[in-house]
């Protein structure tokens, strides 16, 4: 579970330094949005025209943030006179929506994840330490394995540059 929280987390966020790949949140040709106040149905178009413009739209869109934001967009209507909530059965705008805790700052994800490569190999290899803290009668055990993170088109995705939470 660990690696895989990690490598989440590098695909998301990954600074590109220190043996981080880069991640989605630093590829280039990547869109924003500063949404300024509370996440709106608006911004939940915008998401989907700026990669559309972009001509990046392939039908594929899936939506990331937090518990946190997920709550406060199944309370938040569409609009007036539109019926329903920005987040319902699972879905923004007819595209699935997910949660990490990954994302930073309760921010959203709109993107193609097809667009997204992790690549890994060697394998993984699992080292059983019986000695280092045998004394308290525990095991250490390490797990190593190499992995990278690629965005093929850096237009495929749109990250909120602020909280969608608010």
């Amino acid at each position: 579970k660990g690696q895989a929280v990690a490598l989440d987390l590098a695909a998301l966020f990954g600074t590109g330094v220190n043996g981080q790949p880069e991640g989605i949140s630093l590829a280039t040709g990547l869109n924003s949005i500063t949404l300024g106040n509370a996440f709106t149905w608006a911004d939940a178009l915008e998401f989907e025209s700026l990669i559309a413009q972009d001509n990046a739209d392939m039908g594929s869109f899936n939506i990331v943030t937090t518990a946190q934001s997920r709550a406060k967009l199944k309370a938040a209507l569409k609009s007036t006179g539109i019926a329903g909530y920005i987040w319902e059965d699972n879905e923004i705008n007819g595209y699935p929506a997910m949660v990490s805790q990954q994302m930073d700052d309760n921010r959203l994800l709109m993107g193609d994840f097809s667009q997204l490569i992790l690549g890994s190999w060697g394998g993984m290899s699992i080292l059983v330490d019986t000695t280092t803290i045998a004394e308290q009668n525990q095991t250490r055990i390490i797990v190593n394995s190499e992995h990278d993170v690629a965005v093929r088109h850096g237009e495929s995705f749109c990250l909120s540059t602020d909280s969608a939470a608010q």
